[in-house]
């Protein structure tokens, strides 16, 4: 599994928001790694890039190389991958900051502790 660079990472960010999830290399001459949803897009074929049915397109296994571990998530079956981010204050990791957060930092507080 190669690590990814900056670049890659805005790229997939830039590629991912007009429909289409990968890489691009080289310049951008090659698109490898790259994914899009036919179902949705109507697109049966393209210049780069391999088109998947909606289903496959919610599965980890058709992302192959993609680092799911640092980089990327996915709620198998049920969304496209995205991107890993965890909100500052998210203290239990469930990748919002919300009223929980803040029961777990005012019990550790309470106890003297650090969260």
């Amino acid at each position: 599994m190669r690590k990814m660079t900056d670049l890659n990472v805005v790229l997939m960010i830039l590629v991912a928001l007009v429909g289409l999830v990968g890489e691009i290399e080289n310049s951008g001459r090659d698109v490898i790694n790259s994914y899009w949803d036919i179902e949705t897009s109507g697109q049966t074929a393209s210049a780069g890039g391999i088109g998947k049915m909606t289903a496959e397109m919610k599965r980890r296994s058709t992302f192959t190389d993609w680092d799911f571990v640092e980089i990327w998530d996915i709620a198998e079956n049920q969304t496209y991958p995205f991107l890993r981010f965890t909100p500052a204050g998210d203290l239990n990791h469930d990748k919002r900051v919300d009223f929980d957060d803040f029961a777990i930092m005012a019990f550790h507080w309470l106890q003297d502790n650090n969260p």
